[in-house]
């Protein structure tokens, strides 16, 4: 590509992108920046890589894209072995698309061309060359008006075939423009978006200073659907805004007993306790949040380590029909066994004897009325 068609090509990119700016110019600010670079050349133009300065002028021209036009100078050296300085110049136009914001983070990518000269001391002339430049980076907003900007690009020469890299970081200032943004009332209420609290209200509906229908009564329901707007202050209402009459919650405490008796030095559950043994797996099948404990007791005969290994089987005994015959969940049964430790009868007669034998249990709950 000719010099004269890379010139023309530039040329008609901005007056593109400068058309589209003008079409919308009222409402949009200037940004004016400046800040610093690191730059990073080609191996092929044995210059060295070092930091430049960056001048740019921008319009914004909506809220995704900017055009802006931007100097840039570094000052380096000729590599290698020698002493004289390399000015480089580099004029160009771009193009950013601003993402949209999240929090003061508004992400970039840029894109443009521009002429690039390489002014070696000493050795007379410039050398120009055309390059197309292309890029990302992030702006940070300390204020509506202020940002601090970074970017990373590569700069590609058109004519030598060499690609430049620049790490740029400055400071913006955004000025001009309208002063206020553009405010809407979408619902119709006469209280702009921007403090509208309620901002689907129906049409025709008298509203207050932020944009709610009016509620007199101050129980929630709007005036235009409170089917009983006076209700008392602080009454529960339902969605028409009527009082809802609220049943008094009562408690009561239900309970169940247990005792079953064995046959001198058994542990096995008889027959006739079967009909007690389902009473108390009724009662915790009808109140689920109930746990049982069963305690094993036996009389006095046989040594007191003896007795409470009786004690323990007989109360596991109870525990299994529980489990096994009525389908109580076993993580709601639990057994232990005490011995001959507490006795309910005197131990020195037949029945007294017979009364200790005994596995017993007592649940209580509290259940609403």
């Amino acid at each position: 590509m000719s010099l004269f068609n890379k010139n023309a090509l530039i040329v008609a990119m901005g007056v593109a992108m400068s058309g589209g700016a003008f079409v919308q110019a009222d409402d949009h600010k200037m940004e004016v920046w400046a800040g610093a670079a690191h730059h990073i050349f080609d191996d092929n133009r044995r210059i060295g890589d070092d930091q430049g300065v960056n001048v740019g002028l921008g319009y914004v021209l909506n809220e995704n894209w900017t055009l802006e036009g931007v100097a840039t100078g570094v000052n380096t050296d000729q590599d290698p072995n020698s002493v004289n300085d390399v000015d480089v110049r580099y004029y160009r136009l771009d193009a950013l698309y601003n993402f949209a914001r999240s929090g003061n983070w508004q992400p970039f990518m840029v894109g443009g061309a521009g002429q690039q000269g390489f002014d070696v001391e000493g050795a007379g002339g410039k050398d120009k060359e055309t390059a197309l430049n292309f890029g990302f980076g992030s702006k940070y907003y300390l204020s509506e008006d202020w940002q601090v900007r970074g970017d990373v690009r590569a700069i590609h020469s058109l004519d030598e075939e060499d690609t430049d890299f620049a790490i740029g970081l400055g400071l913006a200032y955004l000025f001009g423009g309208s002063s206020a943004p553009k405010r809407v009332d979408t619902d119709g209420d006469t209280v702009y978006d921007d403090v509208d609290q309620c901002p689907n209200t129906p049409a025709g509906i008298a509203v207050d200073s932020k944009g709610c229908p009016m509620d007199s009564d101050r129980d929630g329901v709007f005036d235009y659907g409170d089917q009983c707007p006076d209700s008392a202050p602080g009454a529960t209402v339902d969605v028409n805004g009527c009082e809802v009459k609220q049943a008094v919650k009562e408690m009561m405490d239900v309970s169940i007993e247990l005792q079953v008796n064995f046959d001198y030095n058994k542990s096995l559950v008889k027959p006739e306790y079967m009909s007690e043994i389902k009473a108390v797996a009724d009662f915790m099948t009808q109140y689920p949040a109930t746990d049982v404990e069963l305690a094993g007791h036996t009389d006095s005969r046989a040594s007191e380590a003896y007795n409470q290994g009786l004690s323990e089987r007989r109360a596991a005994a109870v525990a299994s029909v529980l489990v096994q015959e009525f389908n109580i969940d076993s993580g709601r049964v639990s057994s232990r066994g005490y011995g001959e430790a507490t006795p309910i009868a005197d131990n020195e007669t037949k029945d007294g004897r017979a009364a200790n034998r005994r596995v017993v249990a007592d649940i209580k709950t509290s259940v609403e009325k």
